[in-house]
């Protein structure tokens, strides 16, 4: 995090969302220690095998012009519980993980937290988890 001239923290953040090999950014929110960001992003997955196997990695950063950008914390989202609820039949509004996760820094631990809403939707007729012992 930076500081002002008053000795003010702000951070100028932003979060890249990794997914199986695909990577996503969101816009830089400057100069605030509550940015909001409110951005959508989509990830198709032909192999359903990642959904079990790969994480969400969500990590905050705070941009720098004139160093590396710093880490502020990161977050893993376990696609699993979702894979359970297909595999049972549950109804798409109830293939959502959602609320607050805190950013953990493995320095300096908790520094915050994230407000997340994931949705696994599947497209096409067949769900292959629907008979698995996932």
């Amino acid at each position: 995090m930076d500081r002002n001239l008053q000795g003010d923290s702000y951070t100028d953040a932003y979060v890249v969302i990794k997914f199986a090999n695909e990577e996503e950014r969101t816009q830089i929110r400057r100069k605030t220690l509550n940015p909001v960001w409110d951005e959508e992003f989509r990830f198709q997955i032909v192999d359903d095998s990642l959904l079990q196997n790969e994480p969400i990695e969500v990590r905050v950063m705070d941009h720098d012009v004139y160093t590396t950008d710093d880490t502020i914390g990161l977050v893993y989202v376990d696609l699993n519980p979702l894979i359970m609820r297909t595999a049972h039949g549950a109804s798409e509004r109830d293939l959502v993980i959602q609320g607050w996760f805190p950013l953990y820094d493995t320095l300096r631990g908790v520094r915050g937290q994230l407000n997340l809403l994931v949705k696994l939707q599947y497209i096409g007729d067949e769900n292959p988890f629907r008979e698995s012992s996932a």
